[in-house]
């Protein structure tokens, strides 16, 4: 670090090592300081996001936008012996607003600051350290190394060959990597010959100003091994390295636009990661997800990778659910970094039924996390421009404070998201807000107020074919009525009960039966009567 620098940027290409150097400084200074905090700010562009993600990060709750640069100063003083790395702030820095934020924070807090950037910010208070490609003995070394994991040799007669190779790579560390990683080829001539004839657009960049060629060959000539072999674990061996700018151009350039059984693929992959609890793995959550979900040249989306991805997160959130003591931090905070992409999967809803599982098992866990996961979107919110990806947060965020007992807040969320569902005509999202409208109702004592929530849900559940939110809203009416003494619309409702009981998980018929049980309990129904009422259910009977 430079002298009486406490800000030290590394910068270069995509692919370079930034990161890997940065956490390197970061191991050897960690021990200085009383705090260590690591962030990554990928496609986090605005300033207020930045800040709301540091508070964040240091467990504290951001206040309103024109509040939160005095409010990071202020908890920044409050922790003076601190060390914060900010990885991948090239997206903030494209801003002069954050860049003006930026030296103001810097001059008015003492802690100790290391951040990644593709573009040099240049300032005299910051030390910069560009990193560029590896020499050609670094080169040889590398490859040399990943070469001989993989228990093949390197020949004295390999060595001319070997250095044309990596001559032809430009030398850059990733792309040595990947290509000393392609396990199909047992001598160096052999891999040279492939590279050599592998066929690759020259005209393909990231930026459009013919840089990361060398990277693009190397990780097309990659997945050439997957598209013969089929082996999806290659997907993941290439996908850990490369920044998420650069795969997305791959995905799309080598698999191109029907490629539906690498989507599939993909797609398991993510689901084994994610069963893991492999937090790796939820570095290819964005790229992935993104070529999941584009469509082919005739609109379509490969059905099944996107049902495989559902499932994925729903098991994920239902063994986060049930961690154990040793796991419980890890899958936690797994649990919140997934929220985002569980989130936006929601939006996509080609099978009404599958985004009902997935939102019961993300809000069953929140009852072990829901103030860290309410923190998570507030800062998460602001960077939204998707009407539905916005709805779907802002009535995740009204659960949450309603769990909380953050009855005005939840009732706000509620409130705003129902009104976006409806001017997206999302007739599923606006039947969920309305129900959790009810709900916060009935559970505050509001019975009359729950009632025409539930009914206007009820419409909807019905309009949409979703059976779970329908039997469910079915049961809360039921109950309702038989709490403001209204008998013959809560034995209506009974009666409706009994028939869309049938077909339901036991979880959810035990949770429906306790409803019946404490509505005719209300009503008093007599012995005679209460048997007409039993719900085929064997052994469930009221």
């Amino acid at each position: 670090m430079g002298e009486r620098k406490r800000v030290v940027e590394v910068y270069g290409e995509p692919g370079i090592g930034k990161t890997t150097v940065c956490l390197h400084i970061v191991r050897e200074l960690k021990n200085k300081y009383d705090k260590v905090y690591t962030v990554d700010f990928t496609d986090i562009r605005e300033k207020e996001a930045v800040i709301a993600e540091m508070l964040m990060v240091l467990g504290i709750k951001p206040g309103e936008s024109n509040a939160l640069e005095g409010q990071l100063v202020y908890a920044a003083n409050e922790q003076t012996n601190t060390l914060f790395y900010m990885d991948n702030m090239e997206d903030a820095m494209k801003s002069d607003s954050f860049k003006d934020w930026f030296i103001r924070f810097i001059n008015a807090v003492g802690w100790t600051i290391v951040f990644s950037s593709r573009e040099r910010f240049n300032n005299h208070m910051i030390y910069s350290e560009a990193l560029d490609v590896l020499s050609p003995e670094h080169a040889l070394t590398l490859f040399t190394k990943h070469w001989q994991n993989n228990r093949r040799q390197i020949l004295p007669s390999d060595e001319p060959i070997l250095k044309d190779l990596l001559k032809d790579m430009g030398h850059h560390p990733l792309s040595v990597v990947l290509v000393a990683n392609q396990w199909r080829y047992q001598s160096v001539k052999d891999l040279s010959n492939a590279w050599h004839k592998d066929q690759f657009d020259d005209n393909i960049s990231v930026d459009g100003a013919g840089r990361h060629k060398n990277l693009l060959k190397a990780l097309s000539f990659s997945y050439e091994s997957v598209s013969e072999d089929k082996r999806a674990i290659e997907i993941w061996a290439v996908m850990r390295f490369v920044p998420t700018q650069i795969s997305n151009e791959m995905f799309y350039t080598t698999f191109g636009d029907s490629a539906e059984e690498y989507r599939d693929a993909a797609a398991l992959l993510i689901k084994n990661s994610l069963l893991r609890g492999d937090k790796n793995g939820f570095s290819m959550l964005n790229p992935i997800k993104g070529f999941i979900f584009t469509r082919d040249n005739e609109g379509k989306v490969c059905d099944r990778a996107v049902d495989r991805f559902f499932d994925s997160l729903t098991m994920f959130y239902k063994n986060a659910n049930n961690f154990g003591k040793s796991d419980r931090e890890k899958w936690h905070n797994l649990a919140i970094d997934a929220l985002p992409i569980a989130i936006e999967l929601l939006s996509k809803r080609e099978s009404h039924s599958k985004a009902e599982t997935l939102t019961n098992e993300m809000h069953n866990h929140w009852k072990y996390n829901a103030f860290e996961s309410l923190v998570f979107l507030q800062g998460y919110l602001p960077r939204i421009k998707t009407p539905i990806v916005r709805a779907n947060v802002l009535w995740s965020m009204g659960d949450l404070e309603s769990r909380l007992g953050e009855v005005e807040a939840a009732q706000g969320h509620y409130a705003e998201a129902e009104k976006l569902y409806l001017s997206e005509k999302d007739n599923l999202g606006r039947a969920n807000a309305l129900k959790s409208m009810g709900d916060l109702e009935r559970e505050h004592g509001e019975i009359d107020k729950s009632i025409p929530l539930y009914i206007k849900a009820l419409d909807l559940y019905k309009l949409v074919q979703e059976p779970m939110g329908y039997t469910y809203t079915i049961a809360e009416l039921c109950r309702a009525y038989a709490m403001v003494g209204k008998p013959q619309d809560a034995l209506t409702y009974l009666d409706l009960l009994k028939t869309a009981i049938n077909g339901q998980p036991d979880v959810v018929k035990s949770y429906l039966i306790d409803c019946g049980k404490e509505a005719i309990g209300l009503l008093s129904i007599p012995t005679s009567h209460e048997i007409t009422y039993n719900f085929p259910i064997p052994g469930k009977t009221l």
